[in-house]
């Protein structure tokens, strides 16, 4: 899903006609320059969002079995917990950077239709009571902890190792994406280059990765969802504010063509319509449901198949939510330079620039806040990176070293 979202709002070239073309004339709400780099206590509140997960994950690491803290948790955590940890595990930081620019660059009828066909008809009407009433009751039933388990069962060892390799290949090429995305935020910042943020942000990616286990990881989870709403709900008041209030804010994105809503072309040329997303993300999304192995892990460390059924819907309805006020971010975004792109100005190189640089415009002046708003940033690029990394490392070892005795920890 991020994949698919992070290659379709970096592509500008393809911006329809339908859309009023962004001007590099100053204006008074984004001539001048914004501040470049964090203020000392913006680098205070950055380092404690990074240092807070990693004492929890050290924390579990050492109070729990290492074999059994990688696998599961004893089916002892609390459904609302897990809900939000599926929840933290769809969004990653291509879709907080992406979406604000997507929306700035082609408005929201791209994601009006994601959220519609892809949370509602798909996730809530669709995929949600596959995952529900068929595949969780059977990985509680025969205790799975990988969906790579199931295909044994189904088939044979063979078909198993296939599918994880497969799996592991595909997460090696993701990693490197979803690695440069907060290295890029971070980098636009910070006096660091390119190079040692990717290299920084990758130690910290491995030391996340090597402790804790998946009870750090639902805890982590909810703590780095409780610091993205409160970035986002901050940057989109505040620059909502500056702009004239939210209808203002509305009412410069239907002038311009963002408030676009023709979502249901059947012309094949057409970059993104009801028809191909209600097609091609339902089998994504159902893939990623049921065969994904931290939301595997993440079903079985409830004690019930109702309790991973609660905790699925309340994820489902929260997403849809949270999506919106992100929405709401990028023509907040809009609404700021509209008059004078950033692009064109040359205060950025990249699309994917503009949300850090919008904050640095915003509210650079109020010292710490672009600090935690970065650092939503970075904690959801961080999760997502740490939990491939934990998949990798789990197909790996209960794949090809453990697979033949499955009750090797008791």
């Amino acid at each position: 899903m991020s994949r698919t979202t992070s290659s379709s709002h970096s592509s500008l070239s393809s911006s329809s006609s339908q859309l009023t073309p962004l001007s590099s004339s100053s204006s008074s709400s984004s001539s001048s320059s914004p501040p470049v780099n964090f203020s000392a206590a913006d680098y205070v509140v950055f380092s404690i969002s990074l240092i807070i997960p990693l004492l929890i994950g050290l924390y579990f690491f050492l109070h729990q079995n290492f074999w059994r803290k990688f696998r599961q948790v004893g089916q002892s955590m609390n459904f609302v917990a897990v809900g939000l940890s599926v929840l933290a595990s769809i969004l990653n930081g291509a879709f907080v950077m992406g979406i604000p620019a997507e929306v700035h660059y082609y408005g929201i009828a791209v994601f009006s239709l994601y959220y519609t066909c892809t949370y509602v008809v798909h996730a809530i009407v669709l995929i949600a009571p596959i995952v529900c009433h068929v595949f969780i009751p059977t990985y509680h039933r025969m205790k799975f902890t990988s969906a790579y388990e199931y295909i044994e069962c189904r088939f044979n060892k063979p078909t198993r190792l296939l599918s994880a390799s497969i799996f592991i290949a595909s997460m090696v090429f993701f990693l490197a994406v979803v690695l440069y995305v907060p290295a890029l935020a971070f980098s636009q910042v910070t006096s660091l280059s390119l190079y040692w943020t990717i290299v920084i942000t990758g130690g910290i990616c491995t030391l996340y990765t090597a402790i804790g286990g998946i009870k750090a990881v639902v805890y982590t989870d909810v703590l780095q969802m409780a610091i993205l709403l409160i970035g986002l709900i901050v940057v989109s008041i505040i620059g909502a504010n500056k702009m004239g209030g939210a209808w203002s804010v509305w009412e410069v994105a239907k002038m311009n063509g963002r408030a676009n809503f023709e979502i249901f072309d059947i012309d094949p040329r057409t970059r993104i319509t009801f028809w191909n997303q209600l097609i091609g993300q339902g089998v994504m999304y159902l893939c990623l449901q049921i065969s994904n192995q931290m939301m595997v892990q993440r079903y079985m460390a409830v004690a019930t198949p109702r309790e991973a059924k609660m905790s699925i819907y309340m994820a489902m309805v929260l997403i849809i939510m949270l999506y919106m006020l992100i929405i709401f971010v990028g023509l907040v975004v809009h609404s700021t330079f509209s008059k004078c792109d950033p692009i064109f100005s040359k205060h950025i190189k990249s699309p994917d620039q503009i949300f850090v640089y919008f904050i640095m415009a915003t509210i650079g002046d109020l010292k710490g806040v672009p600090g935690l708003i970065t650092a939503t940033i970075f904690a959801a690029a961080l999760r997502l990176e740490r939990k491939n990394g934990k998949k990798e490392f789990i197909s790996i070892y209960f794949n090809y070293l453990f697979f033949k005795n499955e009750n090797y920890f008791g």
